[in-house]
Parts: structure tokens; C-alpha cells; sequence
């Protein structure tokens, strides 16, 4: 079993963060259905994966995940219509945890918020399940 310590950076800001969205995500389900909660597992998925993959061809095999990965996905997921597909939020999540935040600077100093890069991919190149 993999420990947590081990792939995460722990960050306690970002877990602050992440359980002051639970009522938002409450609401959510409340509103839209358990749909919710498998789009965020979905993209938290693909999220988590991708910057492992990316923080691994840098830095080799002391690759760490940043816990802010899970708040951008949280975030990500919310900015989506419950009727997303499931793989189009996992190329839009992957897409920006891999240009928003990997090659833009990497934790606290990405230009550009991870979670919009990958809602304005996914604006672009797939409008229509957007609305």
C-alpha cells in the first residue's frame, strides 16, 4: 500500500482549503445527483496522475505530488456542467495541471490558474458539451 507521505507534499493550506469546499459540493449533490462526486473522482484522477507522470520526468524518481493538485481539481470539477463527459473533464484537468501549473512555474508561481487552462481547453476544442 502506497503511504501518502511518501507521493504527497503535505501542504495544510490546501487542506483548509479543500474542507471549505465540502459545503459547496454539498450543495452540489444536492442539486445535480452523485454525478457530481464521480466527476470529481474522475478528474481528481486524472489530475493526480498527470502531474505524477510530469513531476516525474523532471525530477526522477523523488517525485512528489502537491496537494494543491486536489484543489484545482476540486475547483475544476465545480466550473463543469454534471453532464460533462468523464473523458473530456480528464483531458481538460490533465491539459491544465500539465501547462497551468507544471510548465508555468509549478506550485505557488503558475501564472495562469490550472483549473481555467484546462476549462479554456475544453472551451475551445469541445464547445458543445459545454452547454
Amino acid at each position: 500500500m502506497i503511504q501518502f507521505g511518501k507521493l504527497f507534499l503535505r501542504q495544510k493550506l490546501m487542506t483548509r482549503v479543500l474542507v471549505s469546499l465540502i459545503p459547496v459540493y454539498l450543495f452540489s449533490i444536492y442539486l445535480f445527483g452523485l454525478r457530481t462526486l464521480v466527476l470529481l473522482a474522475v478528474v481528481t484522477i486524472a489530475g493526480v496522475l498527470s502531474e505524477y507522470g510530469i513531476m516525474r520526468l523532471i525530477n526522477g524518481d523523488a517525485a512528489k505530488v502537491s496537494e494543491a493538485v486536489f484543489v484545482s481539481c476540486a475547483l475544476f470539477t465545480l466550473t463543469l456542467p454534471p453532464a460533462t463527459p468523464f473523458w473530456v473533464a480528464a483531458v481538460g484537468i490533465a491539459f491544465g495541471v500539465a501547462f497551468g501549473k507544471c510548465v508555468f512555474g509549478g506550485f505557488g508561481r503558475n501564472i495562469f490558474n490550472p483549473a481555467l487552462v484546462g476549462r479554456c481547453l475544453i472551451y475551445i476544442s469541445f464547445p458543445h458539451y459545454l452547454t
